[in-house]
């Protein structure tokens, strides 16, 4: 495993719940029988593993074409979405992130590379997922409901040991290419084989 990579998860899982503290950053809806219940809001301090999750898993993602500067759209409200996109701003590399922060439930720009969601309506969210099938778009949102909904990476709430699932069909539609090992490291979703 390259050093860069597995630094950047012995990292993220070293004692912090990075899905935990991108679930309690958003509002949530009074718990089902089946869901966790909801959780308090991290401390700025706590969301710099979280923020390092999200930039890893873009780190590791290949858009078609050639190498470019990406627009990463956050639609995140709260503390996570002014953090995340300070920390991409000042992302040094290969791979140059232009953060652009939005308003939560509003239509998504068509430029959009990368969108990071958090606190939206479910039947919005839904809907501005759906209309990115199948367009080289990578979406990261917070919980299982996200990846029910077509979004590809989901930040878990209450797991001390995963901190994403994915959507492998979500995923393969989009025509993005993941790193493996980043997919290996992923939870599995009910009823569909480990990435």
């Amino acid at each position: 495993m390259p050093p860069r990579l597995f630094a950047f998860f012995r990292t993220a899982a070293g004692g912090c719940l990075a899905g935990t503290l991108l679930a309690s950053a958003v509002p949530v809806p009074a718990a089902a029988a089946d869901e966790p219940p909801p959780l308090r809001r991290p401390s700025p301090a706590e969301l710099a593993p979280l923020v390092r999750v999200a930039l890893g898993i873009i780190e590791y993602t290949r858009w078609p074409g050639p190498l470019r500067p990406l627009t990463l759209c956050i639609a995140a409200g709260g503390a996570w979405g002014t953090h995340l996109a300070m920390a991409a701003a000042g992302v040094e590399g290969p791979r140059v992130l232009q953060p652009r922060l939005l308003p939560v439930n509003e239509p998504l720009p068509a430029d959009c590379d990368a969108i990071v969601v958090g606190g939206w309506q479910e039947p919005v969210l839904r809907a501005a997922v759906a209309e990115l099938a199948a367009r080289p778009v990578l979406t990261i949102g917070a919980g299982p409901r996200f990846c029910d909904g077509g979004g590809q990476f989901c930040l878990l709430p209450g797991e001390p040991t995963s901190r994403f699932s994915v959507n492998v069909e979500a995923l393969a539609r989009s025509g993005l290419v993941v790193n493996p090992r980043m997919l290996q490291l992923a939870r599995p979703r009910p009823g569909e084989p480990r990435p």
